[in-house]
């Protein structure tokens, strides 16, 4: 039998898998030695890798989110990154942006003020130069004065205090001069002027009211007392048959529609001008300020011989004292509260203390003089009345109830 020569396949060992350098040429590609000696590309799937993280080195400490902050913008930020600067360029803070910004708006109208600031003080200048030029002008010259005479000042009083020199014009007379001239009447309480170009002067004359006729507690003759406690003229009482000054002065007054004062002492000197600014008067003017409108147009005179004893005549014939200027509002409240409780019944009201006032009042239709009183007066007083030539003497008590207090008269009656 003959003999098999052919060579039998030999089993090889497996040898493992190298690497060739040429792998990683191409993506996902490996080179594999094959037995043969010849390298075949042989194409794996392919897979997604991971993407890497880088880690914290070493050196840094990694931060925890928790304390990442992102910066946030402001509006005023925002507008001013829109605004594209140039690379390298340092950004405006945001009072720079602002600013900025005003500028760039207030430049037009900052422009349009100056121009219209300009032109309106050329066209002054070029008034005030007309001005000096015409105020000087002939043409303006002052060629009549023309003025309306008052009850208390005349044309001729006005002609002796106005004093206008040759060549004043009516755009260069002093008219304050003019106006203190005047002003030494103390009848002239203000002055108005009007300008009738070309050439006339037109003066208006405020006289000054008088409030009060003025008698001293001696003599027949008064002063009228004006607005503003100036004194302004003497004036005659001419009192009748059986008339006394007092009751002549409250007469005139009456028909005049002025207040009466009487019984100031000496020491009073009244100057035409001048200021009242005597004591006793001023007490007065307290009391008609402070008084209400309505109880003041009650009295019709004062009495006032001393700052402490001052006393006011009501319309109704009622006697109020008053004495000094104080609790003005208080007097007032407990004299009106009197007199509307005992209405047409009380001839005589002392609030001199407003808390403990006193009072006389007639409580009968058919009552006489002496009898009939009843009030809580504290003082004794002797009152006679002229029509019936009867004297009485009262003298009165006063118990804790005002309504049973009685009063105790003495009357004889011829």
């Amino acid at each position: 039998m003959a003999k098999d020569t052919s060579r039998k396949a030999t089993p090889r060992a497996k040898t493992p898998l190298k690497r060739d350098a040429t792998m990683g040429a191409g993506r996902g590609t490996k080179a594999v030695s094959m037995p043969s000696g010849r390298k075949t590309k042989v194409s794996l799937p392919k897979t997604k890798a991971a993407p890497k993280v880088a880690g914290p080195s070493k050196r840094e400490k990694p931060v925890k989110p928790s304390k990442l902050r992102t910066p946030k913008s402001s509006p005023r930020a925002k507008a001013a990154a829109g605004t594209n600067p140039a690379p390298g360029a340092r950004r405006p803070t945001g009072a720079e942006a602002r600013e900025e910004r005003l500028r760039h708006n207030s430049a037009p109208v900052g422009k349009i003020v100056v121009r219209v600031l300009t032109v309106v003080a050329a066209l002054a200048i070029v008034a005030l130069i007309a001005y000096v030029v015409l105020r000087n002008s002939p043409s303006f010259a002052i060629t009549s004065i023309e003025a309306e005479p008052t009850t208390h000042v005349s044309v001729d009083d006005i002609q002796n205090l106005v004093n206008v020199e040759d060549g004043t014009t009516l755009l260069n007379v002093n008219t304050d001069a003019i106006t203190a001239s005047l002003e030494k009447n103390p009848w002239i309480a203000s002055v108005s002027y009007d300008r009738e170009f070309p050439g006339t002067l037109k003066i208006t004359i405020t006289e000054r009211k008088v409030y009060a006729l003025v008698t001293m507690s001696s003599g027949s003759v008064g002063w009228y007392l004006g607005e503003g406690n100036v004194w302004m003229e003497p004036t005659k009482i001419a009192t009748t048959a059986n008339q006394s000054v007092e009751d002549a002065a409250l007469t005139k007054a009456s028909s005049e529609g002025e207040l009466l004062i009487t019984g100031l002492p000496a020491t009073v000197q009244p100057v035409a001008g001048s200021l009242a600014n005597d004591a006793v008067l001023d007490a007065v003017a307290t009391f008609l300020n402070e008084f209400s409108s309505g109880f003041s147009s009650q009295i019709v005179s004062f009495s006032a011989s001393s700052v402490d004893s001052i006393s006011c005549d009501l319309s109704s014939g009622v006697e109020v004292s008053l004495g000094a200027a104080t609790n003005v509002s208080s007097k007032e409240s407990v004299v009106l509260g009197l007199l509307d409780k005992y209405p047409g019944e009380l001839t005589y009201i002392n609030v001199r203390v407003p808390s403990n006032p006193s009072y006389r009042r007639i409580d009968s239709d058919t009552v006489q003089a002496g009898t009939g009183a009843t009030g809580t007066a504290t003082d004794s007083s002797t009152t006679t009345t002229t029509g019936t030539t009867t004297t009485s003497t009262d003298a009165e008590s006063t118990s804790t109830d005002t309504n049973t207090t009685t009063t105790t008269d003495v009357a004889t009656t011829e």
